[in-house]
């Protein structure tokens, strides 16, 4: 098969794969065997750390060398993923705006600036600077895959497909491919996006440990979004073999263990991971995992971290996302400092978590018809999120739309039975309240949060 042969076609809002099955199944059986036979937990090696270290050398013989310091500022960045240290966007921020001033025009420096700003989610800067290197050398792949992210982030989907559609052409790889299987993930083809992904788990480097496991915690992530609870857990348990302590995949394996019922083990998992990385995801999973347990205490210990990270971000020149409006949401807490967060993200960025979290913060606030519009247009490209349908489905609720919210929490429980451990039940219970008692005991089937 091609590598060449990935597509992606916005036609109608649908996007297309074609070509991938072939290659799908024979990295199936190739990733089977890596997982059976992947030693177990290996040194935590860092590329990232290794290139700092080469960059930092180089700059010491010619510290006036403005390449140097662009080379200096992609290890940081590659070293902010792999920490998730958002101290290393400032440096790579400062290292990047050395080399310019060193040389305006120099373009090893001109072409990273846009990912850092993404990185930092100042994405409207992040957009202007992809635009000016792209205007540099519009044969740089690169340009087209940080356009792309700035227009995702910004919810400007058809212009990013397309952007990442001309990264695939230029260049076929590991980079390329994760790009274009979200985007097949955003317009609801999961089955694409995980054949995607799994090609880009195949095109990264055997030097970078820390890629490949990031690869494997994305693919996790789109099995365990499906509820594919086995297949979630053989690539995060891949991704920790290879990169020992990986916070991705420490995540995803508590995730895991949550939606198992095994849960003093997902409580571990997502200890470890916050001891490693403190993230809003992580501390918002275990503080939940505890309110379901009913230990409040240790929930608000974990809530507690939440305030900790947005003051590092805020240091770090990291600007806040909607993840807070939503979170105060669902948990009944500033309520009216949610939907000014929310309210001031969408006048930014109309992307689709944006839209979520403000049609939740509506909600809340009581406002349920602009509630119904602001998810319709987190809806508006099919996502498969059922937490994005469960809480269409509540909102169609209070607005009495009984047959629309049947429709909606169902579809929740169909695409991941698993999402939450309170929301889940939430969902059956207001579907056997609603009428929708058929399909509710039919979801209730497969799974119960129930302890």
């Amino acid at each position: 098969m091609s590598r060449r042969s990935v597509r992606i076609g916005v036609i109608g809002m649908v996007v297309l794969v074609v070509g991938l099955a072939t290659g799908f199944m024979l990295w199936r059986r190739n990733s089977d065997a890596a997982i059976k036979n992947a030693p177990a937990h290996p040194k935590r090696h860092s590329l990232a750390d290794e290139q700092i270290k080469a960059a930092e050398a180089k700059l010491r013989r010619l510290p006036n060398h403005p390449d140097f310091y662009a080379e200096l500022a992609t290890a940081f960045m590659h070293k902010a993923r792999e920490s998730g240290d958002g101290a290393y966007y400032a440096r790579a921020e400062a290292t990047c705006k050395k080399a310019l001033e060193l040389n305006s025009d120099n373009y090893s420096a001109l072409r990273l600036i846009s990912w850092i700003y993404s990185g930092q989610h100042r994405f409207r800067e992040a957009l202007d600077a992809a635009k000016r290197a792209l205007a540099k050398d519009p044969q740089d792949p690169w340009n087209y895959g940080t356009l792309g992210d700035a227009l995702v982030e910004l919810g400007e989907y058809r212009a990013a497909a397309d952007a990442f559609q001309k990264m695939v052409d230029f260049r076929p790889d590991a980079s390329s491919y994760a790009r274009a299987a979200y985007i097949h993930e955003l317009y609801g083809d999961i089955e694409g996006a995980i054949q995607i992904m799994s090609m880009a788990v195949n095109a990264t480097s055997s030097r970078d440990l820390e890629h490949n496991a990031w690869c494997r915690s994305q693919l996790g992530n789109l099995f365990l979004n499906a509820g594919r609870l086995s297949e979630a857990e053989s690539q995060y348990m891949m991704a920790l073999r290879i990169f020992a302590d990986y916070h991705y995949a420490l995540t995803g394996m508590g995730r895991v263990r949550a939606a198992q019922k095994r849960f003093e083990e997902a409580i571990q998992f997502y200890k470890r991971s916050l001891e490693i990385v403190p993230t809003h995801e992580a501390a918002i999973a275990l503080g939940d995992l505890f309110l379901y347990l009913g230990r409040g205490n240790e929930a608000r210990e974990s809530f507690a971290l939440l305030d900790v990270i947005e003051k590092i971000n805020r240091a770090n020149k990291v600007q806040p996302e909607s993840s807070m409006a939503l979170f105060y949401a669902d948990h009944d807490q500033n309520l009216d400092e949610a939907l000014r967060i929310a309210e001031q993200q969408a006048r930014e960025r109309k992307d689709i978590r944006t839209m979520h979290a403000l049609a939740w913060a509506l909600y809340k606030n009581g406002r349920y018809q602009e509630a119904l519009q602001a998810s319709q247009q987190a809806l508006r490209l099919g996502t498969k999120d059922a937490l994005l349908y469960y809480h269409h489905g509540m909102i169609h609720t209070k607005l009495g739309h009984h047959k629309d919210a049947v429709a909606a929490l169902q579809r929740a429980l169909e695409i991941n039975p698993y999402f939450h451990p309170r929301y889940a039940e939430e969902a059956r219970l207001t579907l056997a309240a609603l009428g929708g008692t058929e399909n509710a005991g039919r979801a209730e089937s497969q799974v119960s949060w129930r302890r």
